[in-house]
């Protein structure tokens, strides 16, 4: 009895996988993450408002670090190491957000079930990075530029 459910059971499995493998290959794809949040459209102007404010709280860092004991040095450097992340977070959120709607955007047009990250990919999917860029582009109105691609 425990021989045939085991066997039933694997057979159950290898049906199953093959089944769903030739559905799978169709509805995998993958972008090049870091390449689309380089070549967003807002990527340079986002990148020049986080250095002007970095570059302002180290100018705040140095007029309160000159205030400071020495005691209260790092307590005052972990201050300004946070508030420089959480300006960094803020900067990139908005960039972040529209990636994903693009992948999404793309991924309902083109019936792609699963968009994973390029860097764990081995073998198969679809590269859609050139049609999420693409769409990304339309999201603000613009065509990609050719020094982007």
């Amino acid at each position: 009895m425990l021989r045939i459910n085991k066997s039933l059971l694997l057979v159950g499995i290898i049906v199953f996988v093959i089944s769903t493998s030739s559905v799978c290959a169709s509805e995998i794809g993958y972008v090049d993450y870091d390449f689309l949040f380089n070549a967003h459209p807002e990527y340079t102007s986002k990148n020049l408002e986080f250095q002007q404010e970095v570059e302002k709280l180290r100018l705040e860092f140095n007029l309160e670090y000159q205030k400071v004991s020495e005691d209260e040095v790092d307590k005052l450097l972990e201050i300004y190491e946070t508030r420089i992340d959480e300006l960094h977070e803020k900067l990139t959120e908005s960039l972040l957000e529209n990636i994903n709607k693009a992948i999404a955007i793309v991924a309902e047009k083109n019936q792609i079930k699963i968009v994973l990250a390029q860097s764990i990919v081995l073998y198969g999917g679809v590269d859609l990075t050139e049609i999420v860029l693409a769409e990304l582009y339309s999201l603000y109105g613009m065509s990609v530029p050719s020094n982007v691609r």
